[in-house]
């Protein structure tokens, strides 16, 4: 089903979901670079996921679903703590991980088990303490237990472009009217920044559109941030009206900008400036040249 009608979808797999032939959020915001940037980004789809972005990614399958993550996942064994782990001359090595016995059993576990993800006990269990502490916070869990659908998938029709769309939300909570969108992060001390730096603002004001269309309710944007490492800090709030807001018109200032390269066949790229200046220095600020585009997987791990 690479072209699926407009709809809500509980149950699908993520690669299906990631094959339907529609406009998500993540692709369409390369066009904060520029149009030639999204271009690129809707011809070559395929991107390779980072070790950060492999621990956001496990923690979010063990809070979201926790049922599936032994069928996605799989933890090897730690071979190199076996006693038969020795070097050639047989002597034990300074690096376990470097010896050829070592190589030749994670090789054959990873070929054994190529239908998962594997995964070290450290990084499993490193997850599995991240779920005790989004259990202690009251916050969280109340919010955690009250979401009945969880990885739902969307498709609709902007009525302004007419684009199909497509977004994959984490937890909706229909009775409290809550979209909560979980990310694991190095730092949530600092998370108001990321919000602009990786356009979450934009990405959920999507999410809310497109069940507003497909629904005909405004759920309220919330955010549960977790930290991916001990003690796993823990923040959670809604996104503001304003936020809200901003993040809308750059959607639909975007919508509208692929719009028009679809119907002109016109993929622009950058714009030169005036001059060269320092932000604020001779000139306008560079923010007014346009958004900065920061890959969500560059520095968050989910």
């Amino acid at each position: 089903m690479n072209i699926p009608a407009p709809g809500v979808y509980e149950d699908i797999p993520f690669d299906q979901y990631a094959a339907w032939n529609a406009m998500n959020i993540s692709t369409l915001l390369h066009g904060q670079r520029s149009m030639a940037h999204l271009q690129t980004a809707i011809q070559r789809p395929v991107r390779k996921r980072t070790k950060a972005m492999w621990r956001g990614v496990l923690g979010h399958t063990l809070v979201i679903e926790p049922l599936t993550a032994m069928d996605k996942y799989v933890v090897m064994p730690k071979f190199e703590d076996d006693p038969l782990n020795l070097k050639a001359n047989g002597s034990k090595p300074r690096n376990p991980t470097s010896t050829s016995w070592y190589q030749n059993k994670k090789k054959e576990f990873e070929l054994t088990n190529i239908a998962r993800e594997v995964v070290t006990q450290d990084r499993f269990d490193e997850m599995r303490e991240m779920i005790r502490a989004l259990d202690k916070a009251e916050t969280a869990k109340a919010m955690l237990k009250g979401a009945d659908m969880r990885e739902i998938s969307l498709v609709w029709v902007d009525p302004e472009t007419g684009t199909l769309c497509k977004g994959r939300l984490d937890l909706v909570d229909e009775d409290a009217g809550l979209l909560i969108d979980l990310k694991v992060v190095e730092d949530a001390s600092r998370f108001e920044r990321s919000i602009s730096q990786y356009s979450y603002h934009i990405r959920m004001a999507s999410y809310i559109y497109g069940w507003s269309i497909l629904c005909g309710q405004h759920l309220l944007p919330w955010l549960m941030v977790v930290e991916g490492s001990s003690p796993f800090g823990i923040r959670s709030a809604v996104i503001g009206q304003e936020t809200m807001a901003l993040g809308l018109a750059e959607y639909k200032t975007l919508l509208g900008r692929y719009r028009r390269c679809r119907e002109t066949k016109n993929w622009p790229g950058y714009e030169d400036p005036d001059e060269w200046n320092l932000p604020g220095v001779g000139g306008p600020d560079m923010q007014n040249y346009g958004l900065k585009f920061v890959p969500e997987e560059e520095q968050t791990l989910s």
